[in-house]
C-alpha cells in the first residue's frame, strides 16, 4: 500500500510539474521559433 501512494504522489508531482513548465514561456522555444521563422 505504501508502494502505491509513492507511485501515485510521484505521478501527481511529474503532472503538477509539467503543468508549471508548460504555463512558464521558455526563451529557448522563442528563439527557436524565431530562428526558424
Amino acid at each position: 500500500m505504501q508502494a502505491m501512494m509513492t507511485v501515485t504522489v510521484l505521478l501527481l508531482t511529474l503532472l503538477w510539474i509539467g503543468l508549471t513548465i508548460g504555463q512558464i514561456p521558455n526563451p529557448n522555444q522563442y528563439r527557436f521559433t524565431l530562428a526558424i521563422d
